[in-house]
């Protein structure tokens, strides 16, 4: 139910994405912009408790929290761009995490800050992702200060999110020195930053950075941008579960959507999708099965990459 829901609401944009109007992108880094209502979920799924509050807030709540084991991973999750697809992709991140051992999964909302924006003022949200990026990044810091160490801090981010957790990452290394151990983007956002390879998640920012791939153009960037860019299945455009013409709808918003949907189906599997450079790709399926893809990537192997999907 829940993907039938994510597919509609991107697809509610389709017919949209003609207005996106790349000129009025602006990534000034002056403006100061507040970001102090984005939500923060800190969750405990060993104790089952969860701890929510404010992003400059949360840091407090967290020192405090009397069960606190610093020597646990840190996974973090961005959501995306589009309004009703935080709650909800946030919501399957909880439960698939929840039987991963010895984590915390900590969650970060801003739709109040983009839930109402129409199309052609996308343009906004690419403003404010520096700002939620930078404010992301100084929570990691202090978490980082009272004990979670860099190597044991893994961002991901899904369209939107992907270059946001870049930002956050950026400004944890100019607060620590330390790089964040890993960035996983998700088909992350084309508009505005396909163009600017500086304000893009990228190789360099963490000790290992890798991007998947579904969908290219306006949803989602064309360039290969980490020390490993992962395409699922060789259908580019179209992925498995995304032939949606019955509803009249294109299937690029859908084959966005599914990139989380593959990525988040690894996280219980971890042998769940099997990758191999693209070279090695005939006839649909890979000759030479390099590496692990999805959330069990060792980060081993580097360069372009392509993993296939079950239907």
């Amino acid at each position: 139910m829940l993907l039938l829901i994510l597919k509609q609401t991107y697809a509610d944009y389709e017919d949209d994405l003609e207005k996106l109007d790349e000129s009025k992108c602006d990534f000034n880094k002056s403006f100061n912009l507040d970001v102090g209502d984005i939500e923060v979920q800190f969750i405990d799924y060993d104790n089952v408790v969860t701890l929510t509050e404010k992003i400059y807030d949360i840091a407090d709540n967290i020192t405090n929290y009397n069960n606190l084991d610093v020597t646990k991973r840190l996974i973090v999750y961005v959501h995306g761009l589009f309004r009703d697809e935080s709650d909800m992709s946030i919501q399957w991140n909880n439960n698939v995490f929840k039987n991963v051992p010895n984590i915390y999964l900590m969650t970060i909302n801003y739709s109040t800050y983009t839930k109402n924006l129409k199309i052609a003022e996308m343009g906004k949200a690419v403003t404010l992702s520096f700002y939620i990026g930078e404010a992301i990044g100084q929570l990691l810091s202090i978490l980082n200060s009272i004990g979670f160490e860099s190597n044991n801090i893994h961002c991901v981010g899904f369209c939107l999110g992907a270059h946001i957790i870049g930002y956050a990452a950026k400004i944890y290394k100019e607060i620590t020195l330390e790089k964040i151990s890993k960035l996983t983007g998700i088909d992350p956002s084309g508009f505005c930053f396909e163009n600017q390879p500086m304000e893009q998640i990228r190789s360099g920012l963490a000790d290992y950075v890798e991007v998947y791939h579904c969908v290219a153009g306006v949803i989602a960037t064309t360039n290969d941008v980490a020390d490993t860019d992962i395409y699922f299945n060789p259908s580019f455009f179209v992925q498995p579960g995304c032939d949606v013409k019955d509803e009249g709808k294109d299937s690029g918003v859908c084959s966005h959507v599914m990139c989380l949907m593959f990525w988040l189906k690894s996280v219980q599997n971890e042998n769940l999708y099997q990758a191999c450079v693209l070279d090695a790709v005939y006839n649909g399926k890979c000759n030479n099965t390099t590496a692990l893809a999805g959330y069990s990537n060792p980060g081993n192997v580097t360069g372009l990459l392509m993993a296939f999907t079950d239907k």
